[in-house]
């Protein structure tokens, strides 16, 4: 598949999750681990177009330490580390049975996190 494609098809991935995320706030029970767990895969495909953009073969991984890590420039990990630290989390304890329980205030924080990412992707690949 040729690049520019590749991003666009990780970019709609990426959109879908986060649109997932925000459409699902909200319900009764409103399911927590589901939107934190869009957030995270949202940031992790925006990120993947974002190194493909680059020229970087991203690797099959759902860290987002890794990903913001491969993702060498300065300002990308000043900008991002932080929202992604925040988001690596829910891709595993919303997988798994965890004594972790999510609260409101960390599904705001991840959509504003992934909105974070999603926002300076799309304004870097265009």
């Amino acid at each position: 598949m040729k690049k520019d494609k590749l991003i666009v098809e990780w970019m709609k991935f990426a959109s879908e999750d986060y649109e997932t995320a925000k459409f699902l706030t909200g319900m009764i029970p409103e399911p927590l681990e589901i939107i934190c767990f869009h957030c995270q895969q949202a940031a992790e495909k925006a990120l993947k177009a974002y190194l493909i953009r680059k020229d970087i073969q991203p690797p099959k991984t759902h860290d987002l330490d890794e990903l913001i890590d491969l993702c060498s420039e300065n300002e990308v990990n000043q900008k991002l580390r932080e929202n992604c630290i925040l988001l690596n989390g829910y891709s595993v304890i919303t997988r798994y049975p965890s004594p972790q329980e999510l609260i409101v205030e960390d599904r705001e924080m991840a959509i504003n996190a992934a909105k974070t990412v999603l926002d300076f992707v799309k304004q870097e690949i265009e």
